[in-house]
């Protein structure tokens, strides 16, 4: 048993390892709802800094960095539930199938847009759709 006396046995973040612990003992379905609610709230920020002043400071390469994440994310979940659906098909697998081609076209779209007000409008669909789906499995524990 570590002497917490001595400040070498100690954790180098006593912070950092209680979040280590606490990520640790978080369930799959929290773990999918914490990402979607980081995806969102990384969208969220971004279109929040499209206005005023800081409005030249987001660039095409913010966009696509933000998008990249939110697509990889639901690019699990949707080879999650092909996966399932090969096992046994359900309506939440197919949903989520179609959920995430949505959230594929949507990207492309953003991506495609210059407009900065149509960005925001399309983004703010993707974060309300991460912010759902992490309240449903929030809820689901």
């Amino acid at each position: 048993m570590p002497d917490y006396k001595d400040p070498s046995q100690q954790p180098a973040n006593p912070l950092g390892a209680y979040a280590a612990q606490a990520k640790e003992s978080l369930s799959q379905r929290e773990k999918e709802a914490h990402a979607l609610v980081k995806a969102a709230n990384s969208m969220q920020k971004l279109v929040e800094n499209m206005d005023g002043a800081g409005a030249a400071d987001v660039s095409a390469e913010d966009i696509e960095v933000t998008l990249d994440y939110n697509r990889q994310l639901w690019a699990l979940f949707y080879e999650k539930a092909e996966e399932q659906l090969e096992k046994a098909p359900d309506a939440l697998s197919q949903n989520i199938i179609s959920l995430g081609n949505f959230v594929f076209m949507r990207s492309r779209q953003i991506s495609k847009e210059t407009n900065r007000d149509a960005q925001k409008r399309l983004f703010s669909i993707l974060v309300d759709i991460n912010r759902q789906i992490a309240t449903g499995l929030f809820s689901a524990r």
